[in-house]
């Protein structure tokens, strides 16, 4: 009985300390959604082509990587299958030491809508778990297996990000 008692009390506890948490945060979470909704607003005013590259090379300072998509290649997998082969450039923009392309960045590949799955290809250039010193960049390869030659899309954002900042985006078409 004394068991049962002490554990009611515990859970109990628990969970007004939970309720508390929740109660807590949702204050400083609606004051984060409106400013994030007047920020999506600012970004939806309608410019020129021209400024708008300029406002998404201006967002990227802001994250501590900056990725570009180099090319996307047709290739094989260790079976045989097909494979894009896509290249890839890591730059840490930030002052930490230790940044690298699989723990900073999260990339998606996508055939005729479809969420491609990593393959395993001999003799990629680079390893996407290779450390960068600030300022630097590296430069390596990954592999997706596709089904055919139709075009892919690449998404490349942050990991770990609320926001998912988009880093890089590109279309490749094969032939």
């Amino acid at each position: 009985m004394r068991t049962n008692k002490r554990m009611a009390v515990l859970m109990a506890g628990v969970l007004s300390l939970a309720l508390w948490g929740c109660g807590g945060s949702s204050n400083s979470s609606s004051s984060a959604s409106s400013s994030a909704n007047e920020t999506k607003e600012e970004k939806t005013v309608e410019q020129p082509k021209e400024e708008a590259e300029q406002k998404t090379e201006e967002k990227a300072p802001q994250s501590k990587v900056a990725v570009t998509i180099d090319g996307a290649t047709l290739g094989q997998d260790y079976d045989g299958n097909p494979a894009a082969i896509v290249t890839y450039t890591f730059t840490n923009v930030s002052s930490e030491n230790a940044e690298n392309f699989l723990m900073a960045c999260y990339a998606q590949v996508y055939q005729n809508g479809v969420e491609c799955e990593p393959a395993f290809v001999l003799n990629l250039e680079g390893d996407s778990s290779t450390n960068v010193k600030a300022g630097a960049s590296y430069t390596f390869q990954q592999a997706y297996s596709i089904k055919d030659n139709s075009p892919i899309e690449i998404e490349v954002k942050e990991a770990f990000s609320l926001d998912s900042v988009m880093l890089a985006s590109a279309t490749f078409k094969f032939e």
